[in-house]
């Protein structure tokens, strides 16, 4: 076992006092053979660090102490549940941090928690188990920069009680993405959500939860039978500064259900069966969104109670809204009898298909509303830049060039080119470390 001192010594004429604190580093398999051997001996807080390697073993996490378990190498420390275990259960009341590891071939979940205090998961590969990637139950969570794919089930569930914090992270090619159930709190935030496909839930799922913030993701290429590739049922859900678009949804309301507040978000392309192809609302406000290209309308709306301003509704067939019992394709109409401001109706011209960030001549730059709008866009530049906020999750940033200056720019961009050269060499030989991904976590 390999220990680190820290030492505190006093001396004196007549005694001698030393003190010792000492913290463990555990490595697998140098000191201890098993990493299940070697979290049980781990002393609260202590670390078990896996170097690369296939265990096929069914991790515990059960006694009433902090675990700490690091891999080397997420992509090739590899923790195998050989399709007859579950590769990691946790049941204890204290923090846990699982980091920079590759969780596989469960039986069932690739990760199974409840009861954490605290439950901190980053850099962790959790693809391929027979149900959901990472299920949690009564805790406390933080799923950051990690994958989690191709599982059968959710490639996160959370169940009742939790709450917690899913960011920069890909979830991709699971059968439901996120499913939140029974008094969850959640943010959700900096992801690449897309390909998860058919299955018995939405690709975002909540069911009586609150305090919901969905913000600065990318949704896309998605499907789902079920009632809607964004359904919340439940209060306070926020979707904000996100790009959603080419889903498709064959359920029986539409593709973002039930949102509270649906604000500076780019909207496009998608397709529904029935409900609306881009937003249904029960009840809310629809603010500074760039709803354009969807089938089945762009807003369908479920109720008289909301509030829909300065937003760019396009191209939605078979017309831009419906509410209630009517069709809107004149927005000047809509804004008239429903006292609505702001609404434009125009083709925003994107960078290019595929690509939806607007240009300096889009049609909805600085036509956006400052009421409720975000301090920053999708990709963290700062609104507003010019004379207002812009519609969409895009906020046009003009880069100013001098280009009266030219032999100036150009020693510029030679003395920065150096520059950057000896950054790279001086990093060359931490590139491996950078792969661990604690750099991240």
């Amino acid at each position: 076992m390999r220990m680190g001192f820290i030492c505190i010594m006093i001396t004196g004429v007549l005694f001698f006092v030393m003190t010792s604190v000492c913290y463990a580093l555990i490595v697998v398999p140098d000191d201890i053979s098993t990493i299940q051997a070697a979290l049980n001996t781990a002393l609260s807080g202590e670390t078990v660090y896996v170097k690369p390697g296939v265990y096929k073993e069914f991790l515990t996490m059960y006694i009433s102490k902090e675990y700490h378990l690091v891999g080397e190498d997420r992509d090739t420390t590899i923790i195998d549940g050989n399709l007859t275990g579950i590769p990691l259960q946790i049941n204890t009341n204290k923090n846990v941090t699982v980091e920079s590891l590759t969780l596989q071939n469960s039986s069932a979940d690739g990760i199974l928690a409840t009861l954490p205090s605290q439950f901190e998961i980053c850099n962790c590969l959790v693809t391929n188990n027979n149900d959901n990637g990472i299920s949690i139950n009564h805790l406390n969570y933080n799923i950051q920069y990690c994958e989690i794919t191709h599982n059968k089930s959710k490639g996160i569930y959370s169940l009742e009680w939790s709450s917690g914090e899913i960011q920069d992270s890909y979830i991709g090619y699971n059968v439901c993405a996120i499913a939140l159930d029974n008094f969850n709190w959640a943010d959700i935030h900096n992801n690449i959500i897309e390909y998860n496909s058919p299955g018995s839930c939405s690709v975002l799922y909540t069911l009586n939860s609150f305090d919901i913030n969905v913000y600065n993701n990318i949704i896309r290429y998605n499907n789902s039978d079920y009632a809607g590739i964004i359904y919340v049922s439940g209060s306070g859900a926020t979707f904000t500064n996100n790009f959603f678009y080419r889903n498709s949804s064959k359920g029986s309301l539409g593709n973002i259900v039930g949102m509270t507040y649906v604000i500076n978000n780019t909207i496009i392309e998608n397709t529904c069966t029935l409900g609306g192809g881009g937003i249904v609302v029960y009840c809310g406000e629809i603010i500074n969104n760039i709803i354009a290209f969807n089938s089945n309308y762009g807003i369908f709306f479920d109720s008289s109670a909301h509030e829909v301003q300065n937003n760019n509704i396009f191209g939605n067939i078979p017309a831009e809204i419906h509410d209630l019992t009517k069709d809107y394709d004149d927005i000047d109409e809509f804004n008239r009898e429903h006292g609505a401001i702001g609404n434009i109706s125009c083709d925003t011209m994107f960078i290019s298909s595929g690509d939806y960030h607007i240009t300096e001549t889009s049609c909805v730059v600085d036509k956006g509303t400052s009421y409720l709008a975000p301090a920053t866009d999708l990709e963290g530049d700062s609104r507003p830049f010019g004379a207002g906020y812009d519609i969409g999750a895009d906020e046009f940033i003009k880069t100013f060039v001098p280009v009266d200056e030219p032999t100036i720019i150009a020693v510029l961009f030679i003395f920065l080119g150096y520059i950057v050269q000896r950054l790279l060499l001086t990093n060359e030989g931490r590139y491996e470390n950078d792969k661990r991904g604690s750099n991240n976590c």
